[in-house]
C-alpha cells in the first residue's frame, strides 16, 4: 500500500513543509527541536535561523512519521532532568514527497514489495449547502486529481486555491450576519462589499476571526494564497517561483484539512 493511503492529510502537510523548507534553506541535514507550549507546538530548526518554524498539533503525527521511516527521532537530556526531542529528515522522506507519496510503506519496503500507484483520495463535499457551488467544487477537485496524476503542479496549486476560496465563501455566506460584523471589526468598510467579492486574504482573516479556521490553518492558507499567485507569469518570474511536487501536494493536503474543519 503506497504512503498516500497510509498518511493523514496532517502528516502529509507536515512532511511537505519540512522537506520544502529544508530544500529552500539548505538545511536538509539539520535537526529540528520539538517545542511545545500551552498555546502552540512546533518544530524549530537548530541552526538555520531564517527557516520558518513548522506548526504541528502535537507529537503524534511526528512519531507516526518516525514509524514509517520518514523522520528520525533522538533524545537529549536537559540540565533540568527532562528530554529534548530532536527530529531530522530521512532520504526516504525526500523520495516520498518527490513522488507525491507514491511510495511503499516502510514495512512493504523491508519486505521488498514495491508497488507504486498514484492516488489522490476522494473528498466528500456533501456539507456544502448550495448545490450549484457544490457541483463546481466537486468538478474542480476531480480536475485536481487528474492534474496530480499528470504532474501538472501549477494547475493543481491554482485549482486548490480556488476550491479553498469557494469553501470559505460558502461557509461565510451561511453565517453572513456574523461574517459582516467580523469584517467591519477587522477592516471597516469591508462589510459593505458582497462576500463573494472579498479578496482571498480577507476571507481567510474573517473566517479565522469567527473561529471557523484554526490559527494553524490560517497560517497555512496564507502560504497557499501566495502560491496561487503563480497564475500570473510575472509573479513566477519575479519570485523565481519553483513549481514542485511539494508545493502541489501541500495544496491538495490543505484542501483535505479544510474539508475536515468544515464538515
Amino acid at each position: 500500500m503506497p504512503l498516500s493511503n497510509v498518511l493523514t492529510d496532517t502528516q502529509k502537510r507536515i512532511l511537505c513543509e519540512i522537506v520544502e523548507i529544508a530544500k529552500e534553506h539548505s538545511c536538509e541535514d539539520e535537526y529540528m527541536i520539538y517545542s511545545g507550549s500551552k498555546t502552540s507546538t512546533s518544530l524549530v530548526w537548530t541552526r538555520t535561523r531564517d527557516a520558518p518554524n513548522i506548526s504541528v498539533p502535537n507529537r503524534a503525527p511526528l512519531d507516526s512519521l518516525v514509524e514509517e521511516g520518514l523522520l528520525r527521532r533522538s533524545e537529549e537530556p536537559t540540565k533540568s532532568g527532562g528530554l529534548t526531542l530532536l527530529y531530522s529528515i530521512t532520504h526516504r522522506a525526500k523520495s516520498a514527497v518527490a513522488n507525491d507519496f507514491d511510495y511503499p510503506t516502510h514495512s512493504e519496503e523491508q519486505q521488498g514489495t514495491i508497488q507504486v500507484q498514484a492516488v489522490t483520495p476522494p473528498l466528500d463535499f456533501s456539507f456544502v449547502s448550495s448545490a450549484e457551488n457544490r457541483a463546481i467544487i466537486e468538478r474542480d477537485y476531480e480536475e485536481v486529481r487528474s492534474c496530480v496524476a499528470a504532474n501538472a503542479h501549477k494547475a493543481t496549486i491554482v485549482l486548490c486555491g480556488g476550491i479553498i476560496e469557494a469553501l470559505l465563501i460558502e461557509r461565510l455566506l451561511e453565517n453572513e450576519e456574523d461574517a459582516k460584523a467580523a469584517a467591519e471589526k477587522l477592516k471597516p468598510g469591508l462589510e459593505k462589499r458582497d462576500i463573494d467579492r472579498w479578496f482571498f486574504q480577507e476571507l481567510i482573516d474573517v473566517a479565522a476571526d469567527m473561529g471557523i479556521l484554526s490559527s494553524d490553518f490560517k497560517t497555512m492558507a496564507y502560504q497557499i494564497k501566495d502560491y496561487r499567485n503563480v497564475i500570473h507569469p510575472g509573479y513566477e518570474i519575479r519570485k523565481s517561483f519553483e513549481l514542485t511536487h511539494v508545493k502541489a501536494t501541500a495544496a491538495v493536503a490543505l484542501v483535505g484539512l479544510l474539508v475536515e474543519e468544515l464538515s
